[in-house]
């Protein structure tokens, strides 16, 4: 039967061993999501972009079709 110093080093093991790995898989959720929000920030750029492009668009073909004043 294991004496109590191997009971010991178990718990410890396991204790530090959690924090550990329970640490390393934190900092890869980070990541990940660091990502994401780096992929959703540069689509809504772009989107803000094609949205202003068609405006403008849409004002010059409205005041090309215009009729002169002058």
């Amino acid at each position: 039967m294991p004496g109590a110093k191997t009971y010991q080093a178990i718990g410890y093991v396991t204790y530090h061993g959690g924090r550990f790995v329970g640490k390393a898989k934190r900092a890869e959720l980070e990541r990940q999501m660091h990502r994401q929000k780096q992929v959703r920030g540069a689509a809504v750029a772009a989107a803000v972009v094609v949205v202003a492009l068609v405006l403008v668009a849409g004002v010059a073909g409205r005041r090309a079709s215009r009729v002169p004043t002058v």
